[in-house]
């Protein structure tokens, strides 16, 4: 039993998604940044080492608070309604403000907030702050140097009302040699239209990236009104910061996304398989398969002789990684190519019921989600398997009447299935194995024919805890196979195929015929169907009589 699937989709990451787990959360422990985690109400669920360094908390300290035990008296109403309006519309918020340790100590930070989302809302948020306390002694330093342009790190630059240089500092000299640009492509663009917004409001912010840099531009008007300063702070840094916060946010997204997909096939898996028929089970175990990303599912299980085949009783691939799983009792992941296939047990209590086998052209690291797959799978098939031992009646000592030929099926049509009964118990009260599918109550069956050791299998929706029933035709099918195997020589009375025929489609219930006249036809036992004619049509009734032999009466 296998399906193919062309279309299935998957993330495209250079390492397995849970490597990139693995590789975020250890970035998350060594950064020398102070780094925050907290749910969508804001309550913190995590922090990292360097969180503890410099604030001075200790992570068991902060579990369950708020960041507001962060704040100073600088940080205002409106700074946190515009951070949460950007983190609720945009999903990210960058800024610097001022927060204080336990000690009541200041420390300037440049904050980088990213919120992380599911398919529906926002889950968690993920903050990640740099000590800027040195940046902004800086800062304040080179405040002190602009009014000494030739010795100040950032661009200085003196510009007329209509954008012509007056003056250039050395760093804007410096900047243009390393990129290799013209002063032209280092000025704002639109300039001239920029210059007159300073001079009507007096001051004005812009930016440009030039290259690979990032500039942050400031504009004032000199106090003669008759000439702008242009100051151009580097801002690289901070911008490739927070793409990498971006970039690390919506991959943590994409991570959970994942999982959380992963979790719901296999919830649904399970609340699909509670109350559904073998076969039918097997269709929504295939299709699961599918919705988690593999290209081919195969489901293997033992039988008596302890060989693996196909639930329709087709022998398995010939594999030695699925016998190393097996006798493991552990999933073994094998590549071959650009092939990756994962082998893994069903394990039951007592026993391994067979195998799955999962194939795909992904790189697969992590068979936990597998092992979850395959043991819910293990549990159906645990409880759908019919186990049906062979007995064999008293023998009696008159001769035996009926001699037919070992390893073909038989058809026989009567209106009542007493002539089939007197031929099922002539071979089981002669010392052959028998099986007896019923559509008659078993009790009834056995006291009329005095049938004592006979196994019997009610063709029936009702579940008694003295007789086996069932309707599903795939259950039928093996269990009848499991019959013949430990049997060698038995005899199967299949009566009530008008029955099944209401339940089913005539196509189907004619495949399951054939299916077990074909797997009797490579053994000593023998196949009988009873049949009234008149309950199906006559096309229906001559591709029943094609497939097996009829029944003289």
């Amino acid at each position: 039993m296998t399906y193919t699937r062309s279309d299935a989709h998957f993330s495209e990451f250079e390492e397995p998604p849970e490597e990139q787990i693995k590789i975020f959360y250890k970035s998350f422990l060594s950064s020398n940044d102070m780094m925050i985690i907290t749910d969508k109400e804001g309550t913190i669920i995590d922090v990292n080492p360097s969180f503890e360094r410099i604030y001075g908390y200790s992570k068991e300290e902060v579990l369950g608070k708020n960041p507001r035990i962060l704040k100073s008296t600088h940080s205002t109403p409106e700074l946190y309604k515009n951070m949460w309006e950007n983190l609720l519309e945009k999903g990210y918020w960058s800024g610097e403000l001022i927060n204080v340790d336990k000690l009541g100590n200041e420390h300037p930070v440049l904050l980088s907030i990213s919120a992380l989302r599911n398919e529906k809302e926002i889950t968690h948020f993920v903050g990640i702050a740099v000590d800027i306390t040195e940046k902004k002694s800086a800062e304040e330093r080179i405040k002190e140097l602009s009014l000494f342009p030739e010795t100040n790190p950032d661009i200085v630059m003196k510009l007329d009302r209509t954008g012509n240089i007056l003056y250039m500092n050395p760093a804007a000299e410096t900047l243009i040699d390393n990129l290799k640009i013209s002063v032209k492509e280092l000025l704002p663009d639109n300039l001239e239209n920029k210059i007159q917004t300073v001079i009507e409001t007096g001051s004005f912010t812009d930016e440009k990236q030039v290259q690979d840099a990032y500039l942050d531009y400031t504009y004032a008007v000199f106090p003669d009104r008759k000439s702008i300063l242009l100051r151009g702070k580097d801002s690289t840094q901070m911008k490739k910061m927070a793409r990498q916060l971006k970039e690390y946010s919506l991959h943590l997204e994409s991570l959970v996304k994942e999982k959380t997909d992963i979790l719901k096939v296999l919830y649904n898996l399970e609340y699909h398989l509670k109350d559904v028929s073998l076969e039918e089970g097997l269709k929504i175990i295939e299709e699961s398969a599918a919705k988690l990303g593999f290209d081919e599912f195969f489901l293997f299980l033992f039988d008596e002789e302890d060989h693996l085949r196909t639930p329709d009783g087709e022998y398995a691939v010939k594999d030695p990684e699925i016998f190393r799983a097996v006798k493991s009792r552990e999933p073994v992941i094998t590549m071959g190519g650009s092939q990756t296939t994962a082998w893994v047990p069903l394990l039951c209590p007592k026993k391994v019921l067979g195998v799955c086998g999962f194939m795909t052209g992904r790189p697969l690291t992590d068979s936990d989600h597998l092992t979850l797959f395959s043991n819910q799978v293990a549990r159906f098939v645990e409880k759908r398997m019919i186990s049906v031992e062979p007995g064999v009646e008293e023998e009696v000592k008159t001769t035996q009447k009926y001699a037919l030929r070992r390893g073909f099926s038989y058809l026989v049509e009567e209106e009542s299935p007493q002539k089939s009964f007197d031929v099922f118990v002539d071979y089981v009260t002669h010392g052959v194995p028998g099986l007896c599918i019923t559509r008659t109550n078993p009790r009834f069956v056995r006291e009329g024919y005095s049938l004592r050791k006979t196994p019997f299998i009610w063709l029936s929706t009702l579940k008694t805890e003295e007789y086996t029933s069932t309707i599903d035709l795939t259950e039928l099918s093996i269990s009848v196979k499991d019959f013949i195997r430990k049997s060698m020589k038995g005899i199967i009375l299949l009566d009530g195929v008008e029955y099944l025929v209401t339940r089913f489609s005539f196509e189907e219930v004619l495949s399951f015929v054939q299916s077990l006249a074909e797997f009797v036809s490579m053994t000593d036992s023998l196949l009988m169907i009873t049949l009234s004619p008149q309950t199906i049509d006559v096309k229906q009734l001559k591709l029943l009589e094609r497939e097996m032999t009829l029944f003289e009466l």
